[in-house]
């Protein structure tokens, strides 16, 4: 679809699937993009000279070179999207003045978002993760004051695994990038800056690529479970319970599933074999990924409750 010269508008509940473009809008002040299911496209969503604009609540997946590009444009609130399976950029903002952006899910693209000439912008809770080479990188075009990008605050975000192209020869230390002059990555009045999974608190601060850039009050998530898992990986990445240290009850804990035996700490019977993972590894001795440990033919959880038989020999009665 697109959209041209036209005031107040509102795009709302549509699918856009399966075109180069799913929705193009070109000098469309004072609109509306809200609930709508964005994919397949080339550019999932293309802007231009948008003013006061409200994106909220849309779908946006696996767009082949751009999930949403925004350009020449002020005033954005852009807020509860999900933005995944992008090919390239999932959010390209090029010379855009104040923009909020919060409580957006930004997964599993080339980079979260790619900022060029980007000011007085706020990027606050949003989850990024899975990106390949950054969560956020911001530039600029040259030293103007109109070509830079300056006076940004990026706060209590999520940033996880944002790490993945490390093949690249300049591959990154860090998960975002940031060039701009005169930004906070974090809240100056909670004093509180962003997650990030690869932090370990051995430092005071998270050190940023691009121009010594710092966020100087990185989050440390809490683990509520006491199972070495942070609540933020176990809800996000694992899938597991942040409260229950054993989430399927298999008498092992979450972490040495993942970690240690290589189980599915959300499956208390990782091979199917009748015998919980943690029977198997605890008290039979037995292989939990192989439901026949000793290659007779019977898996583990026969021999041990209907035939009395070792599932650790192939032949119990040595005949």
């Amino acid at each position: 679809m697109i959209i041209s010269n036209v005031e107040n508008c509102t795009v709302q509940g549509n699918n856009f699937i399966n075109n180069y473009f799913g929705l193009f809008l070109y000098d469309t002040p004072n609109s509306k993009i809200l609930n709508n299911t964005i994919e397949f496209n080339t550019e999932g969503v293309s802007i231009d000279l948008g003013e006061n604009l409200i994106i909220a609540n849309n779908s946006i997946k696996y767009s082949v070179s751009l999930g949403i590009s925004i350009r020449d444009s002020n005033y954005t609130v852009f807020e509860y999207n999900t933005i995944k399976n992008i090919g390239g950029y999932a959010i390209r903002l090029d010379n855009c003045n104040y923009g909020n952006y919060s409580n957006n899910m930004i997964d599993n693209s080339y980079i979260g978002i790619q900022g060029y000439s980007v000011r007085h912008h706020s990027f606050t809770e949003n989850f990024i993760y899975r990106n390949d080479y950054y969560g956020i990188r911001i530039y600029q075009y040259g030293s103007t004051s109109n070509e830079l990008s300056a006076d940004n605050i990026f706060h209590h975000n999520i940033f996880i695994s944002n790490l993945d192209d490390v093949s690249r020869w300049n591959s990154p230390d860090a998960q975002a990038y940031d060039l701009s002059i005169n930004s906070l990555w974090y809240d100056e009045i909670t004093m509180e800056g962003n997650y990030w999974n690869e932090y370990n608190g051995s430092l005071t601060y998270y050190e940023l690529d691009g121009s010594h850039t710092q966020d100087l009050y990185p989050l440390i998530v809490p683990d509520s479970d006491g199972d070495n898992l942070d609540d933020l990986k176990e809800e996000y990445v694992y899938f597991t319970d942040k409260n229950d240290n054993d989430t399927d009850n298999d008498e092992l804990n979450n972490y040495d599933e993942l970690f240690v035996y290589d189980t599915n700490p959300n499956n208390p019977d990782s091979d199917y074999d009748g015998l919980a993972d943690g029977n198997e590894i605890l008290v039979y001795k037995t292989n939990a990924l192989n439901s026949d440990s000793d290659g007779d033919g019977l898996n583990d959880g026969a021999e041990v409750n209907t035939y009395n038989t070792d599932p650790l020999d192939a032949d119990s009665d040595d005949d």
